[in-house]
This record gives C-alpha cells, structure tokens and sequence, in this order.
C-alpha cells in the first residue's frame, strides 16, 4: 500500500483533491477530522482549556459543555505558548488512530491511503508517507475562498503564518482553476506513480453503465465479477465493492 500526505495552505482545497482521490479508490484519513473526534470526547473540553490555561481559556467550552472551536482558534492562533502545548497533547493521538487506520486499510487490501493533515511535518506523520503531495492555489483565489468560510483579513494572516512551506515536498499540486482541470492533474499524479485501484476502476465503469441503462442490478452485477476476472483473475478481491451495488 502506498501513503500519501497531503498538505497545502489554507483555501487551497485539500479536501477537494483529496475527494478526487477518493472518487479514484483512496482511502482518506482526515486528521482535522479525528481531532474533532477528541475534541468531542466527554470532559475534553476541561482537558484543553487547562491545557492551553490563560485568562479566557475556559471561555472554550459553550454551552453544551463542548468546545467552541473559533473561540479556541482565536487563542491558539494569537499565542505561540498555547499553540505548542495544544500540539503537544493532541497530536500524539492522532498519530495513534492514523497508524490504527493505517492498519486497517493495508489489511482491507487498498492500493492507495490519503493522510490530509496541516502540520504533517510538526507531528512527524510524513515520516508514515511514501511521498507528501503540498496542494496550493493562488492567492487571491485562496483569499476569496476563505472569506466565504467568514475569515476576515487578520485571521487569514493569522492562520497562513502558521503553515511552513519550506518543506521538502513530493509534488505541488495547483488547484488555481476548475475541478476538471484539477482532476486531470490528479489523475496524471496517479499514473505516473502507479496509484490507481484496478478494482475501484471496476466500479466506476458499472455505476456509470447502470448509470446509462435500464438493465437490472444482476445484469450489472454479473459485468463486474467478469471485469474482474479481466482485470485482476481474483473474485474475491472484489467483495467490498460487490456489497455496494447490491444493497
């Protein structure tokens, strides 16, 4: 199994590429993902904000008993000293259900596995990759899109300064222009580095035929064992995506 990091500034559209990934038989591990997963424990929100302490630390928690996630964003992002002690205690256990996850998809038989994360570097996660993709776009395109999120100007700053591009990346993947264009430089990524999944090849052109036809979902069904049989002369391998067309 092949892993790739995927990193990028914010508004570059790190889960836009990573979908495509997906759409192409990847596996996605989202690490921002899995720290809303902490962050939504029970008494996570006492835990952080002691973690991260100051005058408003405990301004966090609303409501609910949960993290407000800006207010927390607006602490860490202004103060370096809250910001590494976050890290210091959430990383660690991102890392240990990436490697979970990592070891569940290897197990599964995938071709392919996205590790999307901001500070891959920072938590040593890179050192889990084969190659580590840095997605970009222009700036002002960058810009626009953020804005839509409703960050102002400060916290765009705030946030971009936070992300260190000197790293030394795989491959920089532009995503200045459309999704198509987009998808097209994806797939050259993928084929030049030998990541497709044959088997999620398969299932693509079955969904797009049934897609087109009025044949029933047998007829579909008996299309793809045969493709597979082509394509990889393993039946088996194929039973997670068979289960899919005949729910």
């Amino acid at each position: 199994m092949k892993i790739i990091g995927l990193a990028g500034m914010p508004g570059s559209g790190k889960s836009t590429v990573a979908s495509i990934l997906q759409e192409n038989g990847a596996a996605v591990i989202d690490c921002d993902d899995t720290v809303a997963q902490i962050y939504s424990l029970p008494y996570s929100a006492k835990i952080v904000a002691e973690i991260v302490r100051g005058p408003h630390a405990y301004e966090i928690i609303n409501n609910e008993g949960g993290i407000d996630k800006a207010k927390l964003a607006n602490i860490i992002f202004s103060d370096e000293d809250s910001m590494k002690k976050l890290i210091t205690f959430i990383h660690p256990m991102v890392v240990i259900e990436v490697c979970r996850r990592l070891k569940l998809y290897e197990e599964e038989g995938r071709v392919l596995t996205i590790i999307e994360g901001v500070f891959l570097y920072e938590s040593k996660m890179h050192l889990l990759c084969d190659k580590v993709w840095f997605v970009d776009a222009l700036e002002e395109i960058r810009h626009k899109r953020l804005k839509k999120r409703g960050w102002d100007a400060n916290e765009i700053r705030r946030r971009e300064a936070r992300i260190c591009t000197t790293h030394q990346f795989s491959a920089t993947i532009d995503n200045s222009n459309t999704k198509e264009e987009l998808r097209k430089a994806i797939e050259i990524f993928m084929d030049t580095d030998n990541l497709r999944d044959p088997r999620a090849e398969v299932m693509n052109l079955a969904l797009e035929h049934f897609a087109k036809t009025t044949e029933t979902r047998k007829q579909v069904i008996k299309m793809l064992i045969k493709a597979a049989e082509v394509l990889s002369g393993e039946i088996q391998d194929m039973q997670v995506l068979m289960k899919e067309l005949t729910k």
